[in-house]
Parts: structure tokens; sequence; C-alpha cells
């Protein structure tokens, strides 16, 4: 037989296991609830990640499709220039070629209302009567970064 004080510890036990089995229960609800959760949430992802992947694929077939036309284009334009080129006096295309090296590919540049388009310098008045007074078949230098100026 049990004593009463053993039979009054193990009720107190019992309780304070019930209690923990309540609170392991709705431990495990709150658990289930955030597995749902965290479930559908995995399901938008992966819903959003498929959409992204077709998104990247459609956009890497518009890319290599505007490469290859820039690649049509590139080899159409050396053509082009390879003609150019061999129509072109070999002192004029020396000339252009350093100034093309000399100032990072840009030999030529355009005069916007007295200023340089290489340089962005201004050229004074004087220079620019002088420029404008040069025969059709000599080149105008920028006084600035000695380009070559379209007239």
């Amino acid at each position: 037989m049990i004593a009463p004080r053993e039979a009054e510890a193990l009720q107190h036990e019992m309780k304070n296991l019930m209690i923990e089995r309540e609170a392991a229960d709705e431990r495990g609800l709150a658990m289930l609830d955030a597995s749902s959760a965290a479930e559908a949430a995995l399901i938008e992802i992966r819903a959003a990640d498929a959409e992204a992947a077709r998104e990247l694929a459609a956009a890497e077939a518009t890319l290599r499709d505007a490469e290859k036309e820039a690649d049509r284009a590139i080899a159409e334009l050396s053509v082009a220039r390879a003609d150019l080129i061999a129509s072109i006096d070999a002192s004029d295309l020396a000339t252009y070629e350093r100034l093309r090296a000399n100032h990072a590919g840009v030999a030529i540049a355009e005069i916007k209302h007295g200023v340089c388009g290489g340089c962005h310098m201004d050229i004074s008045a004087s220079e620019l009567d002088a420029i404008k007074r040069l025969p059709a078949d000599q080149f105008a230098e920028c006084p600035n970064c000695t380009r070559l100026l379209l007239r």
C-alpha cells in the first residue's frame, strides 16, 4: 500500500507531467501551423523560382540574338572599313592611326558651338576663323588636343 504522502507526491508529479504534456501539445500544434505556413511559402518560392528561370532563359535567348546581330553588324562594318581604308592615302591613314592610338581610339572630333568634341575645350574665334579658311583638302587640328576636326 502507498502512504498518503507518496500518493500526494505521485498526484503532484502526474499533474506536472500533464501540464508539461499540454504545453508540449501546444508547441507541437504551433510547429504544425508554422510548418504549414513554411510549406505554403516554399511552394510560392518554388513557383517564383520557376518563373524567374523562364524569364532568365528568355533574356538569355534575347541576349544571344542581340549578340548575333551585333556580330553581324561588326562584320559588315569591318568589311566596309577595310574598303574605305583601301581608298585612303597611306600618310593620311598613318596620321589617323597615330592620333587614334594617342587619344583612346578617338582621332576625329566635331566642333560644336566653338568647342572641340574630343577635349571639350573652347577654340578661340581666331583659331576657328583660321580653321574655316583652310583648304578643303587640308586637315584641321584642334589646337588643344591635336585631334582632327570636322568642319
